[in-house]
């Protein structure tokens, strides 16, 4: 075969690929929500991180499991402007967690979203 038909195909494999992982992620959320897990916030990242405001509780959502964590795990959240060198500077919110297989997220996104996560998470993490 051509290479011009190699791309197409390992392009439509790469997509069922991602599309199968995140119908996995889903069905790993849907268990954490069975189990009574309420997702009062989701942050899009790889793992999913979502958090539960009456349990006090995140959670690391993967394909094939989730990992559950106290809010007291969340050593810090904070937010980051990374300098371009043609750009203006683009936001990160780094999230520390302690106790956990993964100790540092680093998400991305625009900025309005960014600031209504951090917003959000602080709120989370201020309330008693």
């Amino acid at each position: 075969m051509k290479a011009k038909t190699w791309f197409p195909l390992i392009f439509i494999g790469l997509l069922l690929v991602g599309g199968y992982q995140a119908l996995r992620v889903q069905d790993s959320l849907g268990l954490l929500e069975a189990e009574g897990f309420q997702v009062d916030l989701r942050l899009e990242h790889n793992p999913l991180l979502v958090f539960d405001r009456q349990r006090r509780q995140g959670a690391l959502v993967y394909p094939d499991h989730s990992e559950r964590f106290g809010l007291d795990q969340v050593d810090s959240v904070t937010w980051v402007e990374l300098a371009g060198s043609t750009q203006e500077p683009r936001p990160e919110l780094r999230i520390e967690l302690r106790g956990v297989s993964l100790q540092q997220l680093r998400i991305s996104a625009e900025r309005p979203q960014l600031e209504r996560w951090h917003r959000q998470l602080e709120a989370m993490l201020a309330a008693p």
